[in-house]
């Protein structure tokens, strides 16, 4: 009987690690990346309720817009088509909406509202789930109005749209990558945006998510005695991702490693590293 119960508590206490980096990615909002903010200019207009009717703090227009009884096309005002994009998305018809709102853009595009326009269609199209559409607006948003306030809205978005595509396999990071770069890029250039907190938050989860990749593929040909692979993963965690989890397994994998291949030197050297700054983790037991 003890025997038994001594093997259960054993097997809980060797998954509990695997818990707990689960429950840090998931806090990490991974799979809930769609819900994207809804720019700020918008809620400043607040002049389309979600029943469609105006009010009267956005400039009115007489243009009718359509197909003439001649059947010949008359353009809307920008002002009158904006508004009916707006009632198409909070419609939920995001597809339709980022249509729209590049038919702004295109006919009007020395408009006042020629810019919103063309970031109301890159948000459409992420809520739309078009993210190639949504990064190419976005990318002429960014071009052509690199100096706009609302700039660090479209790099933000710009990074969700990366992130929201991530793949769950481990063998093409690059997207991974590709997103991170855009999360820096928004914490480093507007780091006082409202933007700026939770694209730290991606940035450190997407950094251990590198991590663990290196982690893994260290630890497959560390096991098949493969030190010349081994070590560089290994390496590369201390070296380009030191703020992550996977540090100290590392730190370990290192010792583990350089006493196989009778370099003690070296693996007391880690072994040191890995005793004063992470004795509290499983990796320091585990010597």
């Amino acid at each position: 009987m003890f025997h038994f119960v001594f093997c259960l508590v054993a097997r809980y206490l060797y998954i509990l690690p695997v818990l707990v980096v689960t429950f840090f990615i998931c806090s990490c909002g991974f799979c809930a990346s769609k819900a994207a903010p809804i720019p700020n200019f918008l809620k400043e207009y607040d002049n389309v309720s979600h029943t469609g009717k105006t009010r009267s703090s956005l400039k009115k227009s007489n243009g009718t817009g359509g197909v003439a009884s001649n059947g010949e096309y008359i353009v809307k005002e920008p002002y009158t088509e904006y508004e009916e994009a707006i009632r198409v998305m909070y419609s939920g018809s995001f597809a339709n909406a980022a249509v729209i709102f590049e038919s702004v853009f295109l006919q009007h595009p020395s408009s006042k509202i020629a810019p919103n326009a063309l970031l109301m269609a890159a948000f459409s199209s992420y809520r739309a789930n078009k993210m190639p559409d949504a990064v190419m607006y976005l990318d002429d948003f960014i071009y052509l109005y690199k100096f706009n306030e609302n700039a660090p809205y479209a790099h933000y978005l710009k990074a969700l749209a990366y992130y929201s595509t991530l793949p769950y396999t481990e063998r093409d990071l690059s997207s991974v990558k590709e997103a991170l770069a855009l999360f820096e890029h928004v914490v480093e250039f507007f780091p006082r945006s409202e933007y700026a907190q939770e694209s730290r938050e991606k940035v450190l989860y997407l950094r251990n998510m590198l991590a663990q990749s290196e982690a893994k593929i260290g630890a497959f040909y560390l096991n098949f005695g493969d030190f010349s692979a081994a070590l560089p993963r290994f390496y590369s965690i201390l070296k380009l991702y030191p703020d992550t989890m996977f540090v100290p397994e590392a730190l370990y994998r290192l010792v583990e490693a350089y006493n196989a291949l009778g370099l003690t030197s070296l693996a007391e050297k880690y072994k040191a590293i890995l005793s004063k700054d992470f004795n509290h983790t499983k990796w320091y037991k585990l010597l």
